[in-house]
């Protein structure tokens, strides 16, 4: 398994999307407080490492070489500040 430093242009349009969604909804909730967002964050990233191994290894999916991105990594943290926002603006409605 490999993990390469090349992506396409597309990753960063993935990334625009997610810190647009994250940025938007810290505006709409006013919540500026970063400790529990970047705990959460950090958190699913371990999730998704352990994710990632478990279903390597149970051959439910394969990375070919040369075909893991680095970039993956940072979409899965923000990923997690998105998805806490999320749940606390449906939490307080």
């Amino acid at each position: 398994m490999a993990i390469y430093l090349q992506w396409g242009f597309g990753w960063y349009y993935v990334t625009a999307i997610l810190l647009a969604v994250w940025i938007g909804l810290m505006f709409y909730r006013k919540n500026w407080k970063l400790q529990t967002q970047l705990i959460v964050g950090s958190i699913t990233v371990i999730l998704a490492f352990f994710i990632e191994i478990t279903a390597v290894s149970q051959g439910i999916w394969n990375y070919v070489p040369g075909n893991w991105p680095l970039i993956l990594w940072p979409h899965y943290f923000l990923s997690g500040m998105v998805a806490y926002q999320i749940v606390k603006t449906v939490e307080k409605k």
